[in-house]
C-alpha cells in the first residue's frame, strides 16, 4: 500500500506483507558446560527500490523521484538531479529528457525546458544556454532552433536581434545575411527604404556624394548625358543650357554665341558683329563696305549706294561727303567727282556735270563755279576756255604750232613744179582739262593767196588737234603752172584759238618765198642761183630735224 506522510513530502512505497514460512528447525544442541544455549532466527530481507525510487537504504518502503530529479538504478539511496541541458518533467523517472532543438536548460534539476526566446535560437538537443542571432542574422519568434538571415535590403548590425532593419535612404543591401547597408556610391542613389539596389543617377543629373538619397539635376549652364554620372558637364564653348536637368547642351542659333564655358544663354551679336553659323564662339565683325545695324544679326548688310564702311564692325554706314560720291552698294570708300563734275550733296550715287557756263576744277568739287567773262565752257568742264584773245585771268586755251612757227614770211628757197615741202600743224598748249572741247585746237579751213601755184594737201576741215601734240601732217605741192623764177603766195589757217569751240577764232597768216630754177638763168644771175640752191639745201635739212 501506498503511505504519505502528509503535504510536505514525496510519496512513500510500502511494499505489501509477505507471508511467512516457517520450516522446521533443526535444533543442535551442544554441550556448553555450566551453561544453557538457547537459538534466535535472522531478521527476514527486504526488497530493492525499483529504478525510478529510492530510499535511504535502498530498500522499501522506496521514494518515488521528485519531478527534475530521477534514479536510473535499482537500489538507489538518493535521487539524481536531472543537468544542464536536460529536465524532468514527471515525477518516478529514470531518466532525464534533454533539452530539445529550440529549447534549453540552464539549470539543474528542472521540470521543463525553456523555449529560446527572441533574438535567439537552440541548433542543438541538450542545450543549456541559447544561442544570440550572429550578426547578419535574426530570430523573430521563441523557441527558434535556427537564426533567419537578414533578407536583401535589410541588415542586421548586433547580436541577439529579433529583427533585421531596412537599408535606410541613401543605403542599399544586395545580398542575405548582411551585418551592414551599403552607401550608395557616386553616381547612384537610393531612394527608399529596404532597397537592395543603388540606382543610377538618370540622364539630366548626377550623384557627387557617396550614400545620396536623391540624384541632383544639372545647374543652368551643365549638362549630364550618361546614366550614372557623379558630375555634371559644362557646356562647352558655342553651347550653353537654359534649363535646369539637361542632358545635352544647345547650339548658339544664328546670330547669337557663347564665348565661355558653362554658359546658361547665348549673347546675341552686338552692334557692328554678326554669326552667321550656330554653335558660334565668337561674332564676326561686319567687314569693310558691311555694316550691322542690330543686334542678333545673322549677316551684314552692305552699304548702299551713296554711302561706304571704311572701317570693320561698323554699326552704320557714312554718307558720301561733299564733293563725292559711291554709285556702288559694299563700297569702302566714296569717290571723287572727277574734274569737270561736282557732288553738292551728301549720299549721292552720281556726280553732277558742270553745266555749260561753269567749271568745276581739280578732284571733289562741290559745286560749280561760273566762268568769267571772256571764258566759256560746255558742260563738264573742269576749266573755262579762253574765247576772248584779250581775257588775261585764269582760263585755258588751244595754241597753234607749226613747222613755220605761228606765221610770219618764210624763203622756201629753190623750189620747181612737182616739188613738195612738209607743213605740220600742231597744238602746243600743255593745258589739260576734263574735255576736249576746251583744249583742242581745230582746224576750221584755209586761204591760199594764189590757189594756182600750190597745193595744200592733207587739210581736214574740222580736224581737232589734241592738246599737248596733237598734229596735222600737211604738204605744200607745187603745181605745173608754178612761174619760173621768184614766187610769192601766202597761206591762211582758220581756227578757233580764242574762241568758243568750233567757232570762228584766230586766224595764223604765212607768207612764202621761193625760186623756180626752171628757166635759163641770165649770167649775171648765176651767182644768185648757185646761193639759192645752197640755201634750199639747209632749208631741207632743217625740215628734216623740225616738228
Amino acid at each position: 500500500m501506498t503511505v504519505t506522510d502528509d503535504s510536505t513530502r514525496l510519496p512513500r512505497i510500502t511494499p505489501a506483507p509477505r507471508p511467512r514460512i516457517w520450516l522446521p528447525a533443526i535444533v543442535a544442541f551442544a554441550a556448553i558446560p555450566g551453561a544453557a544455549v538457547a537459538y534466535s532466527p535472522p531478521p527476514p530481507i527486504q526488497p530493492s527500490c525499483n529504478p525510478g525510487s529510492w530510499s535511504s537504504n535502498g530498500r522499501v518502503p522506496c521514494n518515488l523521484a521528485s519531478a527534475g530529479y530521477f534514479v536510473a538504478q535499482t537500489g538507489a539511496t538518493s535521487q539524481t538531479p536531472a543537468p544542464l541541458g536536460s529536465y524532468v518533467s514527471a515525477t518516478g523517472a529514470t531518466s532525464a529528457t534533454p533539452a530539445p532543438l529550440g529549447r534549453y536548460v540552464d539549470t539543474m534539476a528542472a521540470v521543463a525546458a525553456k523555449p529560446a526566446p527572441l533574438g535567439s535560437y537552440v541548433d542543438t538537443v541538450g542545450a543549456s544556454a541559447p544561442k544570440l542571432a550572429p550578426l547578419g542574422r535574426y530570430v523573430d519568434t521563441t523557441g527558434a532552433s535556427a537564426a533567419k538571415l537578414a533578407p536583401l535590403g535589410s541588415y542586421v548590425d548586433t547580436l541577439g536581434a529579433s529583427a533585421a532593419k531596412l537599408a535606410p535612404l541613401g543605403k542599399y543591401v544586395d545580398t542575405t545575411g548582411a551585418s551592414a547597408a551599403k552607401l550608395a556610391p557616386l553616381g547612384r542613389y537610393v531612394d527608399t527604404v529596404g532597397a537592395s539596389a543603388a540606382k543610377l543617377a538618370p540622364l539630366g543629373s548626377y550623384v557627387d556624394t557617396v550614400g545620396a538619397s536623391a540624384a541632383k539635376l544639372a545647374p543652368l549652364g551643365s549638362y549630364v548625358d550618361t546614366t550614372g554620372a557623379s558630375a555634371a558637364k559644362l557646356a562647352p564653348l558655342g553651347k550653353y543650357v537654359d534649363t535646369t536637368g539637361a542632358s545635352a547642351a544647345k547650339l548658339a542659333p544664328l546670330g547669337r554665341y557663347v564665348d565661355t564655358v558653362g554658359a546658361s544663354a547665348a549673347k546675341l551679336a552686338p552692334l557692328g558683329t554678326y554669326v552667321d553659323t550656330v554653335g558660334a564662339s565668337a561674332v564676326k565683325l561686319a567687314p569693310l563696305g558691311a555694316y550691322v545695324d542690330t543686334t542678333g544679326a545673322v549677316a551684314a548688310k552692305l552699304a548702299p549706294m551713296g554711302s561706304y564702311v571704311d572701317t570693320t564692325g561698323a554699326s552704320a554706314p557714312k554718307l558720301a561727303p561733299l564733293g563725292s560720291y559711291v554709285d556702288t552698294v559694299g563700297a569702302t570708300a566714296p569717290k571723287l567727282a572727277a574734274a569737270g563734275y561736282y557732288v553738292d550733296a551728301m549720299g549721292q550715287t552720281a556726280p553732277l556735270a558742270a553745266p555749260a557756263g561753269r567749271f568745276a576744277a581739280g578732284l571733289g568739287s562741290s559745286m560749280a563755279s561760273a566762268c568769267p567773262t571772256g571764258t566759256n565752257s560746255y558742260g563738264a568742264g573742269s576749266a573755262c576756255r579762253v574765247v576772248n584773245e584779250a581775257y588775261m585771268g585764269a582760263g585755258v586755251t588751244p595754241l597753234l604750232g607749226s613747222t613755220y612757227g605761228t606765221g610770219g614770211s618764210h624763203d622756201l628757197g629753190s623750189l620747181a613744179p612737182g616739188d613738195s615741202f612738209a607743213f605740220n600743224v600742231s597744238n602746243t598748249s600743255a593745258q589739260s582739262a576734263s574735255t576736249a572741247s576746251l583744249t583742242s585746237l581745230t582746224l576750221r579751213g584755209y586761204t591760199l593767196s594764189n590757189p594756182n601755184l600750190f597745193d595744200l594737201v592733207g587739210f581736214v576741215d574740222g580736224k581737232q588737234l589734241a592738246a599737248g601734240g596733237g598734229l596735222a601732217a600737211l604738204a605744200l605741192h607745187a603745181k605745173a603752172g608754178l612761174p619760173a623764177g621768184a614766187f610769192s603766195f601766202s597761206l591762211t589757217l582758220d581756227t578757233d584759238q580764242y574762241a568758243d569751240f568750233g567757232a570762228a577764232g584766230k586766224q595764223f597768216t604765212y607768207t612764202f618765198t621761193g625760186l623756180n630754177p626752171s628757166a635759163v638763168p641770165e649770167p649775171g644771175s648765176a651767182a644768185l642761183l648757185v646761193l639759192g640752191v645752197g640755201a634750199l639745201g639747209l632749208l631741207r635739212r632743217r625740215r628734216g630735224t623740225c616738228h
